[in-house]
């Protein structure tokens, strides 16, 4: 790893510096912080760091006085100065002594790393090195091999993983510390070289079985991802004893690193070039429809549950199935989310957006659990929609059932009249007028009859069985009982205890 040491007199800078950037990552670890200059001096003399981020204004010596002092003595340290803006005159004096960059707090995390990336072009020999052309690369790398004498070759393409949110220039400098950090491994190791060829890593093992490579690697994956908290992938071709061959495998081996698209479905990160890592995944991708359909039918049964369910069943087919394909994968997802919209459409849901801007996105993420969310948040808004609009026709249909019963509650209703009435099937319809009105049918029909029958009651003279008759009770027993479950009284004593009050 590179070593870097902070200097600012004040350690409010010193902590924020520390915090702004996860240095380990980028294969940079802090070796000193100093509070004043001539600490920092001695450090740097003690330590050799390879860079150092100084502040310009700082008791004991200043960053100048420091710059000059390293400057003289060809130390190989690089310097990146930090000010504040008054100090801004002292830029000329710092960058012609040599400094690397100079910026003015508070830092920016973007001109930080832009200022470090500076540094790394020419390393020290036991820094990580800085890529080679492609050019060099292959001639350099089997140059280095040639002095083992090897009897076997294995070419290894490495891809780091889950450097999706990283901006372009984080990327490069994280990348660069593995490529450094696998270097050195090999090579402390005795094992191979790494080398750059048209922007993809590569290792090149040599003396090793398969086996015994695939144990290196994962013993390199777990130090990697100690020391930058990155996990990396990797894709090994046949050993073979014949360097002629290295090249030929290039291609394939690159290629293979599609699937690390689905980097979290895996089995396994170190995979083999020539071998599926599901194993042999069916031919036919029709095996999907079925898992497609049932998605979609889903919808249709509105079981949470069972839509649940379902998705996890279609994506976890998707990768072996496609061969590590991520454009295949975009494919049969957007076909999944169409068949759903057209089963709603059909069921009369109106279904706002379209596919296009839905596979605009989807081809731009960047792993398959990117496109899962993607998928899974527009099933889900047109889950939504669904139900938004059941829930207004549930509206609209419970609306016609309780105006029919207010126009027809003298007559002889049921609920097969008014399943027919909503065309909804009978058997459906008791449970689902329940679950709107929080009632039975039974008991919500004889309370309307209930009101009407008390309003005749006391505002007419019409005997309690011709009411009983008029408000649709055949029998009029019944109508007696029901009226004094609701009322606590019989029609007759109810219209005396209510005439006897007003008349009082």
């Amino acid at each position: 790893m590179l070593k870097m040491l902070i200097a600012d007199d004040e350690p409010v800078i010193i902590r924020g510096l520390q915090m702004l950037i996860d240095w380990a990552q980028l294969g940079i670890e802090i070796c000193a912080t100093c509070e004043n200059g001539a600490d920092a001096l001695r450090e740097i003399f003690a330590q050799s760091p390879d860079l150092a981020l100084l502040d310009i204004s700082m008791p004991g010596k200043t960053g100048i006085e420091i710059l000059k002092a390293l400057h003289t003595a060809q130390s190989r340290t690089k310097v990146i100065f930090i000010s504040g803006f008054q100090d801004f005159s002292y830029a000329h004096d710092a960058l012609s002594y040599g400094a690397v960059d100079y910026l003015l707090k508070p830092v920016k995390k973007d001109d930080l790393l832009r200022a470090v990336e500076k540094c790394l072009p020419v390393q020290p020999e036991h820094s990580a090195p800085a890529p080679a052309s492609d050019t060099g690369s292959y001639s350099d790398a089997f140059g280095r091999v040639a002095e083992m004498e090897p009897a076997s070759y294995i070419l290894t393409a490495v891809q780091p993983l889950g450097l999706t949110a990283r901006n372009a220039m984080e990327r490069q400098l994280i990348e660069f510390s593995i490529f450094g950090q696998l270097d050195t491994l090999c090579r402390q190791t005795g094992q191979g070289t790494a080398f750059q060829k048209k922007g993809q890593c590569y290792l090149l093992l040599v003396n090793m079985t398969q086996a015994q490579a695939t144990g290196w690697l994962h013993d390199a994956q777990a130090l990697l991802e100690q020391r930058t908290k990155c996990k990396v992938g990797f894709v090994c071709s046949p050993a073979t004893a014949e360097m002629s061959a290295v090249p030929t495998f290039t291609a394939p081996c690159r290629d293979a690193c599609r699937w690390f698209y689905f980097a979290d479905r895996l089995p396994d990160t170190v995979l083999a070039m020539d071998a599926p890592p599901f194993g042999e995944a069916p031919a036919d991708t029709a095996a999907l429809h079925p898992l497609q359909e049932a998605v979609a039918a889903s919808f249709v049964e509105t079981d949470r549950e069972i839509f649940n369910r379902a998705v996890k069943n279609l994506l976890a087919a998707v990768p072996p199935i496609t061969d590590g394909r991520a454009d295949a994968a975009v494919y049969h997802l957007l076909v999944c989310r169409r068949m759903v919209q057209a089963r709603l459409e059909r069921s009369g849901v109106q279904c706002a957006g379209g596919s296009s801007d839905l596979l605009d996105a989807a081809r731009e993420t960047a792993d398959y659990p990117a496109l899962e969310a993607l998928f899974k948040k527009s099933l889900e808004e047109l889950y939504g929609q669904m139900a938004g609009q059941v829930k207004k026709n549930e509206h609209k249909d419970i609306q016609k059932v309780t105006d029919y019963i207010a126009a027809h509650y003298r007559e002889n209703l049921t609920l097969e009249v008014l399943a027919k009435h909503i065309h909804m099937n009978p058997f459906y319809f008791s449970s689902y007028f329940k679950k709107q009105l929080g009632q039975n049918f039974k008991d919500y029909l004889n309370r309307v009859r209930m009101e009407h029958a008390l309003e005749l009651l006391l505002n007419s003279d019409k005997r309690s069985y011709e009411i009983a008759e008029e408000v649709g009770f055949k029998d009029y027993r019944y109508f007696n009982e029901v009226f004094s479950r609701y009322y606590g009284k019989t029609p007759a004593a109810y219209r005396k205890s209510f005439k006897e009050q007003n008349n009082g």
